[in-house]
């Protein structure tokens, strides 16, 4: 080959070359500008999400955002568990990242009520809430809605995985999901059709949770007079439930044994349900002491679904209930004989 094509050819494949190099230098630049820009967006975005400390703030901006709340009622400065919530899990700034991108994030400080301390406005404001949310003990974690619709809880003791509290707030958002949809259609829904609605609302929450929707529970005898959805009869004895605690809690047992009594005679009950009614009056006498009221409802509630196996239990209690009570009064006749 004559010397300049040769000068020519080696000119050229350095062009060439030196084109690819350049095209793969500015491709790795691109990228490395793309990662530290994203990095400092997600940096950016994790350092705006903060926990709020005082729970009708954290509210009124999940309003404002469109999202739920991530609720920790916490008591750190005395409960050890509580303690290491927040170090292992809480105060990690990706759990932050986690949890920012669907909730608002709440965290209250429960104190130790020992009937001497003095609270700030605010632990007092905590206390109040605590107790609204029939908090049972610390820590506790709720998934709320904006509008303070409990829709699941996580529970925690020390040397839960930090993975299985990322899943919970995984499991929770899809179930927030249908929450949202649920709560949709109880705004277009009617007669049979929201009983329906309700029924699946009720089923998906938490059971110490369900009475949230005591209103809306309250609707369900008039929603579905025929008992179409056959779901009158669950929901009667949710509101009987209610009814006869509060008579009870008034020192009124027979009033409350008798709520349930006369809810075991709706015509619209189904045999399993009217033995649950007889069986509940029949406990609400055993707190009031009221032995032979008892006996009765208890009998009528075996009646009431006589081949159940619940039938066959109650048989069996109150058999042992009428020889503990022949067993007490021969005891009884023989002391005073002697």
């Amino acid at each position: 080959m004559p010397e300049y094509l040769c000068r020519w050819y080696t000119v050229f494949c350095m062009k060439k070359l030196n084109s690819k190099t350049s095209l793969i230098l500015i491709v790795a630049v691109f990228a490395i500008v793309l990662c530290v820009a994203l990095i400092i967006v997600i940096h950016g975005y994790r350092s705006q999400v903060k926990w709020y400390s005082d729970y009708e703030t954290a509210r009124d901006y999940a309003l404002k955002t469109d999202r739920d709340i991530f609720l920790v009622f916490e008591g750190s400065s005395w409960d050890e568990s509580s303690s290491q919530l927040l170090a292992d899990i809480l105060d990690k700034e990706s759990f932050l990242g986690i949890i920012g991108k669907k909730y608002v994030p709440c965290r209250l400080d429960i104190p130790l009520d020992d009937g001497e301390t003095t609270f700030s406005d605010q632990q007092n404001k905590n206390l109040e809430l605590s107790r609204i949310f029939a908090i049972p003990e610390v820590p506790t974690i709720l998934f709320l809605t904006a509008y303070n619709q409990i829709y699941d809880t996580v529970s925690y003791t020390p040397g839960t995985a930090y993975e299985v509290i990322e899943k919970a707030v995984a499991d929770a958002t899809e179930k927030s999901k249908q929450i949202a949809s649920l709560n949709d259609m109880l705004i277009h829904t009617s007669g049979v059709e929201k009983v329906t609605v309700i029924d699946k609302l009720v089923s998906i929450t938490p059971q110490d949770y369900i009475f949230q929707f005591y209103n809306l529970i309250n609707t369900i005898p008039e929603l579905d007079p025929k008992n179409e959805s056959g779901l009158v009869g669950k929901y009667t004895l949710i509101i009987t439930h209610v009814t006869s605690l509060e008579m009870l809690f008034n020192g009124n047992a027979e009033g409350a044994a008798k709520v349930y009594a006369e809810a075991a005679e709706n015509p619209l009950f189904k045999p399993e349900e009217k033995l649950e009614a007889y069986y509940k009056a029949a406990t609400m006498c055993y707190y009031g002491g009221l032995n032979e009221l008892l006996k009765e409802y208890l009998t009528k509630a075996i009646a009431a679904d006589p081949e159940s196996e619940n039938a066959s239990i109650l048989r069996n209690t109150l058999d042992s209930y009428i020889a503990e009570e022949l067993e007490s009064a021969s005891t009884i006749q023989n002391s005073e004989q002697k």
